[in-house]
């Protein structure tokens, strides 16, 4: 009999489940290596040197980007594009 833990399984759909989320670059944070880009919910998104698309030591306060994300308890920003 194969029991399965359903919060389990729901933690890992939620981990692996990737969007697209667009957002200004709110704050630069030299000494952590990030920026942080907020989207028009106010949720923070961090933009480091992991990121894939962008060199966050290049951005600026206010320039806005499209980014790719894993995860929903947990987001992590796999890539950017910046837009404007």
């Amino acid at each position: 009999v194969l029991q399965v833990d359903p919060q389990h399984v729901l933690r890992r759909l939620l981990d692996d489940f990737e969007w697209t989320v667009e957002g200004s670059v709110d704050a630069l944070i030299p000494e952590f290596g990030q920026v942080e880009l907020v989207d028009s919910e106010g949720q923070s998104f961090a933009i480091t040197e992991h990121t894939q698309g962008v060199d966050w030591s290049s951005l600026r306060e206010g320039q806005r980007l499209r980014c790719r994300v894993r995860g929903v308890l947990t987001p992590r920003v796999l890539s950017a594009t910046v837009l404007a």
